[in-house]
């Protein structure tokens, strides 16, 4: 799968997330990166939760979701199981809140 076609399935689907998971969600945007784990070979970060603002009680926070493309790619060549999950849009999905991070490896 190419990045635009990545793209356009993300916003595909970030539209069939509920509605009670879209406070405090500003964007979910792509990325073409590849992200590898510092320590651990094979693990790549698919994406994460990054906070825009916040005063420290939470009632205003606002994060932005990273995919990272290059990440899924990674994960996905050479192994079909991967691939299929890839095009059928097994995203990263959570709520508002800190820095989470989805992982695969």
């Amino acid at each position: 799968m190419d990045l635009p076609s990545f793209r356009a399935l993300v916003e595909r689907l970030a539209k069939d997330i509920p509605r009670e998971f879209h406070d405090g969600v500003v964007a979910v945007d792509v990325r073409p990166a590849t992200v590898p784990h510092p320590v651990h070979a094979g693990v790549y970060t698919l994406g994460e939760c990054v906070p825009l603002e916040w005063s420290g009680n939470g009632a205003d926070l606002h994060c932005r979701f990273l995919l990272y493309y290059g990440s899924f790619r990674v994960l996905a060549r050479g192994d079909a199981a991967r691939g299929r999950a890839l095009r059928s849009g097994v995203l990263p999905v959570g709520r508002a809140g800190g820095r989470g991070r989805v992982e695969g490896g």
